[in-house]
């Protein structure tokens, strides 16, 4: 499973059209995970469970690219401070 690593974000192609499923938070936890699909109006924020049949299903097909981060980036760097969860 993907979920307990150092990943940032992962890259998957779907049909010829790239999104990122990307992380912002602390890096020490599991943060917030969002699909930042431009096909859809905004970022949508997905949880554990949908996360990881995402990333199965991509590594299944072979669409699935990991970004590792080789530096350790400060929560400012991560964009945590950007992160407003509404309702």
């Amino acid at each position: 499973m993907y979920l307990g690593s150092t990943q940032q974000s992962f890259i998957l192609n779907h049909n010829h059209h790239w999104f990122t499923m990307r992380r912002f938070g602390d890096p020490e936890s599991i943060g917030h995970w969002f699909n930042l699909n431009s096909s859809f109006e905004k970022p949508q924020r997905v949880g554990a469970t949908y996360l990881g049949m995402v990333l199965d299903q991509a590594e299944a097909e072979g669409i699935l690219f990991i970004v590792y981060s080789t530096i350790s980036l400060t929560p400012s760097l991560q964009g945590t401070q950007y992160l407003r969860c509404g309702p």
